[in-house]
């Protein structure tokens, strides 16, 4: 097999592809202090502004020879904090309680290291649960985002980027557009994992 050139494929960072990198911490009850989240901004955590988390929810009707009877519900199922560094968001803390989970997120998108990030997640997870104390963690998501660019006129050789005999389907090589994603669940000592490949 020939060599095939991806000189033009560069990680979007520095040091590594990593763009974001999430932690999400789901809790047995609802969360019960969103508003005090907005204590974050006046923190030694640096958060610079606070927002509500809005959902439209849109429903059509079968329309009748009258009307089309179209519905739309606006819900605020959680707040948002967000730090910013040089003008572009840096980190952000979501609480949300949706109908059936309740969860903490927290977004790094100035990832550089695990140490680091894990430090920091401590630090403000130490002020979030000042503000929820009865948050029973039930479950958690570590969710890393890797972003390349391709730097080239020419077509992604996407065969030389991926293993194409591994766990991706051969349809994926052959298409103008790819989305994939995988989900695997592992047991070790009786806690479950689910491994997400998107």
């Amino acid at each position: 097999m020939d060599a095939v050139d991806i000189s033009h494929l560069r990680p979007v960072g520095k040091n590594h592809s990593i763009k974001e990198v999430v932690l999400t911490l789901f809790v047995q009850q609802s969360l019960q202090e969103l508003d005090k989240f907005n204590n974050l901004c006046d923190s030694e955590l640096g958060f610079h502004e606070y927002e509500w988390l809005v959902k439209k929810i849109v429903e059509f009707r079968e329309p009748d020879i009258d009307s089309t009877d179209v519905t739309v519900k606006t819900e605020q199922p959680g707040r948002r904090v967000i730090r910013y560094q040089k003008g572009i968001p840096a980190e952000i803390i979501q609480a949300v309680n949706e109908d059936d989970r309740y969860f903490i997120s927290y977004h790094s998108l100035a990832y550089s290291r695990w140490k680091p990030f894990k430090e920091r997640f401590f630090e403000v997870m130490r002020y979030v649960t000042q503000i929820e104390p009865k948050a029973d963690v039930v479950a958690l998501s570590l969710h890393y985002v890797d972003e390349f660019e391709w730097r080239s006129d020419l077509p992604v050789p996407l065969e030389a980027v991926f293993l194409t005999n591994g766990l991706l389907n051969n349809d994926f090589f052959k298409s103008q557009n790819s989305d994939f994603s995988l989900a695997l669940e592992k047991k070790i000592d009786e806690l479950s994992f689910l491994i997400v490949l998107m």
